[in-house]
């Protein structure tokens, strides 16, 4: 089964934009750790709420759409532009589209 947000963070993860300015431990999904270094940039990836059918055919569900909010935080405003610049071209395949139900 694929999952989006797995989607997502690999995406993150194998991007050498964001690579170069956040740690792979850096990236997290849901919740940050209670130990995360927040001296250093990092992305947290959350849903906002669960999946829902968008398109239909007939009573039958076409596709679902998927609500995730990217969070980016570092200690300077140019950093985190960079960071945010670099995930906008890494899920800008996603953004505002729509997944065909398996």
């Amino acid at each position: 089964m694929n999952l989006m947000i797995m989607e997502i963070y690999e995406a993150l993860k194998v991007n050498p934009s964001i690579t170069a300015l956040v740690d792979e431990t850096q990236i997290n999904m849901y919740e940050s750790e209670e130990d995360l270094d927040t001296s250093k940039p990092f992305i947290l990836i959350v849903p906002l709420g669960p999946s829902t059918n968008s398109y239909f055919g007939g009573d039958t569900p076409l596709s679902k759409q998927f609500t995730y909010q990217v969070n980016v935080e570092a200690i300077d405003l140019i950093t985190t532009k960079e960071i945010s610049h670099a995930i906008q071209k890494s899920c800008g395949k996603w953004v505002m589209a729509n997944y065909l139900v398996d």
